[in-house]
């Protein structure tokens, strides 16, 4: 798997409260910014981390977590409020990056 075929965001579908994570993957040379979004029941933080260093691990890719939030999403108003962070992983660095990829991935919707 080569880094460009990571997708930058991936949802779980059928859920409206959603944890998030923000992730750098790396190949060593090229670096990339993901989210990942889970349903907020039963899982921490951290632990979509692992899993997705282990999805990654025989790609030879390297995951490095940035920070953790909560969103809620309105599909029939088309609205995703982001808010919170991880107490595994803290918060991002940059919210406004954040709201930058969930717009890419959520185009129509309004992102705060």
């Amino acid at each position: 798997m080569d880094i460009n075929d990571v997708q930058e965001f991936s949802i779980e579908e059928g859920r409206q409260k959603l944890k998030f994570i923000l992730v750098e993957v790396t190949n060593g040379i090229d670096k990339k910014l993901l989210v990942r979004m889970h349903h907020a029941d039963n899982i921490y933080h951290v632990d979509m981390l692992h899993a997705m260093e282990a999805d990654l691990k025989s790609s030879g890719l390297k995951a490095k977590g940035l920070g953790g939030w909560y969103a809620d999403i309105y599909n029939s108003i088309k609205t995703i409020e982001i808010y919170g962070s991880s107490k595994g992983l803290g918060q991002e660095p940059d919210r406004e990056e954040t709201i930058r990829i969930v717009k890419r991935a959520f185009p129509g919707f309004q992102v705060s």
